[in-house]
């Protein structure tokens, strides 16, 4: 394979992720009655918060290997598309936007940066 059409399969990984992060925010998981959404709230649990760790890890993972670019760079790219989501679940009644979810979206993107960059390292002590 060329490195050219590999470079757009790797676009396409990585924009398959950006649009899963945002069909799987934005849709209802769970079927409860309808209550009045709320603008911004700081609720924690721990279920929540490694959810969206593994949602958003291999989105950080195929951004550092598609752009190789630093791991501050790839947490923004993370956190702008936590925000995105964030504001959109906004308009969704039965979405809340949550500000610790900027926090641990961020936290799996960085993860999966992190991660991708230890594969590289270990696959490059095999060759």
């Amino acid at each position: 394979m060329t490195p050219h059409r590999l470079k757009i399969w790797h676009g396409a990984i990585l924009g398959y992720f950006a649009i899963a992060i945002f069909l799987f925010t934005l849709n209802p998981f769970q079927f409860q009655p309808y209550t009045q959404s709320e603008f911004w709230v700081w609720r924690f649990s721990i279920e929540d918060f490694s959810r969206n760790v593994l949602l958003f890890s291999p989105f950080g993972l195929a951004c550092r290997y598609v752009f190789s670019h630093s791991h501050s760079r790839i947490v923004v790219y993370g956190f702008l598309l936590s925000l995105a989501v964030e504001l959109l679940q906004l308009f969704v009644e039965i979405r809340t936007s949550n500000i610790v979810d900027l926090i641990s979206n961020s936290s799996g993107t960085l993860i999966g940066s992190l991660l991708c960059c230890w594969l590289l390292e270990q696959r490059n002590k095999k060759e």
